[in-house]
């Protein structure tokens, strides 16, 4: 799939939501008028003004330290990625992703959300893919590595793409960052086709496990590098705990399947890292009720 069916799908203002005209360089609103460009090629889809804005928990001088190291020091060389015994806990959704969109790959565009600077396309193809982030820096990154990629800039909450565009989303490590959770999982749905496929990665935060890992490896990290304070980031970062994310992932979807990782014979927060699976997109209501009275 070449990059141009790719950008087929881009087709609507995030700022007034209005039908967009492509040229080879932009892509202009028809309504507004405002003129969407590259950044060195990465497609800049930021609302002008965020439609929802994050609360003053978020713009703490020390979490603005943290986010400001991470993009400028911490992205290109993520203490997570050190060594290969880290990468076996950290990347083991993107190995678990990889093999699965292999075995289950379709002709359609995979969308990612939560690229970052490409973990994904170490297991996966890029030129079916496309990657959304809110951080610029990753998916400039994203791109010097995998030229073929389609990489967009933009808000979970406000999608630049047309309804029912994909057939395969994907997310992961991403969810638990996301303080409208509920609006980005209603958006990720329009997105997608009707029983479209959604594969999900969320880490066991809430567990023991997971905590006792960041008091031993990230947070001496982050302390004897930076003077900060894990627990006054992580609170910020993964404002989700994975109960909720769950929760809110089966009020939106239908389940398929849930496992657990490295223990799966122990469906528990506390004795596993991460946590994996797949759900569908849906069906919209009176396609829903007609299958149900079919069944009947």
């Amino acid at each position: 799939m070449n990059s141009d069916r790719r950008l087929d799908f881009i087709a609507c203002c995030v700022d007034c939501h209005a039908e967009l005209h492509r040229d080879e360089l932009t892509f202009e609103c028809k309504g507004c008028g405002r003129l969407y460009r590259q950044i060195s090629g990465v497609w800049d889809f930021r609302e002008s003004v965020p439609r929802l804005s994050q609360p003053a928990l978020f713009r703490t001088p020390q979490f603005l330290d943290w986010r400001s190291v991470f993009e400028r020091r911490e992205l290109k060389n993520w203490y997570v990625y050190k060594n290969a015994f880290f990468r076996f806990f950290s990347q083991a959704g993107h190995r678990l992703a990889g093999k699965v969109l292999k075995r289950e790959s379709t002709n359609g565009a995979l969308l990612e959300i939560g690229a970052g600077s490409g973990a994904l396309l170490s297991f996966f193809s890029a030129n079916r893919y496309v990657g959304v982030d809110i951080a610029l820096e990753g998916l400039i990154e994203l791109k010097l590595k995998h030229p073929d990629a389609v990489a967009v800039c933009a808000s979970t909450t406000a999608l630049p793409f047309k309804r029912s565009s994909f057939e395969q989303v994907i997310c992961l490590h991403t969810l638990e960052h996301i303080y409208h959770l509920a609006e980005a999982l209603e958006e990720i749905v329009r997105t997608m086709r009707p029983e479209g496929v959604f594969y999900y990665g969320i880490p066991t935060e809430g567990g023991v496990g997971f905590w006792l890992g960041r008091k031993l490896l990230t947070g001496p990290h982050i302390r004897r590098t930076y003077g900060l304070d894990i627990d006054h980031i992580m609170d910020r970062e993964h404002i989700n705990d994975a109960p909720r994310v769950l929760k809110l992932l089966r009020m939106h979807f239908d389940i398929v399947d849930r496992h657990f990782w490295p223990i799966r014979i122990f469906p528990l927060l506390s004795f596993n890292a991460f946590i994996y699976g797949t759900a569908r997109a849906p069906l919209p209501i009176a396609k829903k009720k007609h299958a149900n009275t079919s069944s009947d």
